[in-house]
């Protein structure tokens, strides 16, 4: 598995999106659509990402990358270095963190279907969806109600 180092900002995380560039991130190899990766962030720690598209320039590729769930470091490297194959018919720690992070991004999205809107409801109120139960709401004002 890739690991990729990135500036990740507020509205990155917020969009739980990031465009990467090939040349400026000095890839070993092409990423393909749908291949995990490892983010590193030197203030803000590790995070899972998936290529969710990519996009040919005349001299680079862009990959936009889909932002998962926040690792530790020993997470990221045993990831990195290919050791968290599942035994047969189990669920590994990787499995959950990375269920978790596919619910906070479906979470992401308003109840009508528009991304960035704000639900009606505040953050006070019960949790909306099951990864938030155990996430907490994301980390930004504009999804108080």
């Amino acid at each position: 598995m890739e690991a990729i180092d990135v500036e990740l900002g507020d509205f990155a995380l917020r969009r739980r999106s990031l465009l990467v560039s090939h040349a400026r991130a000095a890839l070993a190899r092409g990423l393909e659509p749908g291949e995990q990766v490892v983010l590193h962030d030197r203030v803000r720690g590790c995070w899972t990402a998936r290529v969710a598209d990519l996009d040919f320039e005349p001299a680079d590729t862009v990959y936009r990358l889909e932002i998962g769930s926040r690792l530790s470091a020993q997470e990221a490297h045993e990831r990195v270095l290919g050791r968290t194959s599942p035994v047969r018919g189990r669920l590994t720690k990787k499995d959950l963190i990375d269920l978790l992070g596919q619910l906070r991004a479906t979470s992401a999205v308003s109840p009508f279907g528009l991304p960035g809107l704000p639900f009606e409801r505040s953050w006070d109120s019960a949790p909306h969806s099951p990864a938030d139960a155990v996430l907490g709401p994301p980390q930004s004002a504009a999804w108080e109600a």
